[in-house]
């Protein structure tokens, strides 16, 4: 089975980032206490890397980034490969990229960042 991250108790939350860095440009949103996210990539010093889920309706891969379709401004990114609200765990805005992971029917999975210092990780 694989990792899962969740925020730490009490934080309030876990900011999801686009990259490995603390920078204003790179916050997608912010994981809700309660809320695991599979780790796919442990071996960054101080982040996990964790996988999400975009639909095709909104987003377009190209090569291995993943991009807003142009005439969108903004597109939810998922926990799990449904369309159920309570999913959505951050928002890539005009302008941001992600990584592709892997495409399969209308999801693409693509790679998110979490601060490993705020952040617990479950071992399965």
């Amino acid at each position: 089975m694989p990792n899962l991250v969740k925020p730490q108790a009490g934080s309030g939350g876990l900011n999801l980032r686009s990259t490995n860095q603390v920078a204003p440009a790179s916050l997608l949103g912010t994981l809700k206490e309660g809320v695991t996210l599979e780790v796919i990539d442990q071996s960054i010093a101080g982040w996990y890397a964790c996988k999400v889920f975009a639909s095709t309706q909104v987003f377009a891969a190209s090569g291995a980034v993943v991009a807003l379709l142009p005439d969108k401004d903004a597109g939810n990114l998922r926990a799990a490969a449904n369309t159920d609200p309570a999913s959505v765990v951050a928002m890539l805005k005009p302008g941001q990229q992600l990584q592709l992971i892997s495409a399969s029917g209308d999801w693409l999975t693509v790679k998110v960042f979490a601060s490993a210092d705020v952040s617990d990780l479950i071992v399965q």
